[in-house]
């Protein structure tokens, strides 16, 4: 769903998806870095314990908002253009087999699927979100 993005041109992103924010954020944060890049400057908590939400800001003041729901709602992406321009994108392809795929194809060819500074920006965040719960409200620079 997310290959053929006009990823230059999209300035916001508002991220909704179920589950957890310790384990499911990832499915959030990967597919952002993808799109905005590695250059993630900084994020806030501003959800609840039960509804986990982040503010995440990028270089060239590219923002997203992450949102964490129930297990009824699916992944879904809403994209704001530079020319004020929006469009929503639902993840409904097999998202798992296709990253098993991928990672099978890793360990068998050796050849990097990601760009190692996107992996490193995905896992900074994603810890980076985890210690912001004990900061509500208060900006933490990736």
């Amino acid at each position: 769903e997310y290959q053929n993005l006009n990823k230059a041109e999209i300035v916001n992103i508002t991220s909704v998806g179920p589950g957890p924010l310790d384990t499911y954020s990832i499915h959030q944060i990967e597919p952002l870095v993808a799109i905005f890049g590695s250059e993630v400057q900084r994020l806030q908590f501003v959800g609840t314990a039960e509804h986990p939400s982040l503010v995440i800001e990028w270089s060239e003041h590219r923002r997203a908002v992450i949102h964490h729901h129930g297990w009824e709602i699916p992944f879904t992406m809403y994209l704001d253009y530079k020319d004020q321009k929006s469009e929503k994108i639902e993840i409904k392809s097999d998202y798992f087999l296709s990253f098993i795929d991928e990672m099978v194809d890793f360990f068998l060819r050796g050849t990097e699927k990601v760009p190692h500074q996107e992996t490193v920006a995905v896992m900074s965040v994603c810890e980076q979100a985890m210690r912001s719960l004990d900061f509500p409200g208060k900006w933490i620079t990736i």
